[in-house]
């Protein structure tokens, strides 16, 4: 199954991310995130993650993160049940993705489409 993560910028010049209804958490995170330091720091905690982590968790406006031994978990702050388990590969792919986009289109504000396999 493929999944399409649209990144845009609405009429009051804010990053948005548009998801279908079963992946809305990852726009929730990525809109929480939205500058580019806050992306690397989570890049580096992967990195970090993936060599010596056990566990490590973060609470943001909306949502948290988890990152597990071998997946990240995204969640609801304020709904328990709300939980996605993305693998590594495909969430380090999304925020190199959201990252880049950030930093390219402060100005032009273009849609971008990213696709991946499934998460």
């Amino acid at each position: 199954m493929e999944v399409e993560i649209e990144f845009f910028y609405d009429e009051f010049g804010m990053l948005k991310v548009n998801t279908s209804e079963k992946y809305n958490l990852i726009g929730c995170f990525l809109t929480d995130i939205n500058y580019e330091q806050g992306v690397n720091f989570i890049l580096n905690k992967i990195n970090k993650k993936i060599s010596n982590i056990s566990f490590w968790e973060r609470s943001y406006n909306k949502t948290f993160l988890e990152l597990h031994p071998d997946h990240a978990t995204i969640g609801d702050l304020f709904e328990d049940s709300k939980k996605l388990k993305v693998s590594y590969n495909n969430f380090y792919s999304i925020l190199e993705a959201w990252k880049m986009y950030i930093i390219s289109n402060k100005k032009t504000k273009k849609v971008f489409r990213l696709k991946i396999s499934s998460i």
